[in-house]
């Protein structure tokens, strides 16, 4: 995880740093390549998806992460991965079979827990949705909003 994390956060911005961050002033270059990038993005979605609850305690850091590659200075092939990914942000939220209550749903507090980060991940797809102009990123956000939203209404409706 910490790797993944680490390779979005040094490649989201695609290749350059801030200004001064070089040497003698200069702009700061990154070595992490696009590339890199979308497989870290690639990654994260792959873990969430597989690992169930067992992820849950690294979910801030994998959304932030993901997040970060949205940005409109990041290319629009690692925005497109990032997004993809984020369709499965909230899998590990799920109360599914293999969870370690033995599928009789989260407790209450975990559940409350859940919903900041269920409206974090709806939000930032519904910001790229509106805003991002190419048409591969408004699609990937299109597609993995609808799933984030499904599991935000189970989440919910356990809440309520």
């Amino acid at each position: 995880t910490a790797a993944a994390v680490a390779a979005l956060s040094g490649s989201a911005g695609g290749g350059a740093g801030e200004v001064g961050g070089g040497r003698n002033g200069r702009t700061a270059v990154t070595t992490g390549g696009t590339g890199e990038a979308m497989a870290a993005a690639e990654t994260l979605g792959a873990y969430v998806n597989s690992c169930g609850s067992a992820v849950r305690p690294f979910l801030p850091s994998v959304l932030a992460a993901l997040a970060a590659a949205t940005t409109s200075t990041s290319p629009a092939a690692l925005r497109t991965a990032a997004l993809r990914s984020l369709e499965f942000a909230l899998h590990p939220l799920d109360n599914d079979e293999g969870d370690e209550e033995g599928g009789t749903g989260m407790p209450p507090d975990r559940l409350a827990a859940a919903v900041p980060i269920a409206v974090d991940a709806a939000t930032l797809l519904a910001r790229v949705l509106a805003e991002d102009e190419e048409p591969e990123v408004a699609l990937a956000a299109a597609t993995s909003l609808e799933t984030v939203v499904e599991r935000t209404l189970r989440i919910a409706a356990g809440v309520a």
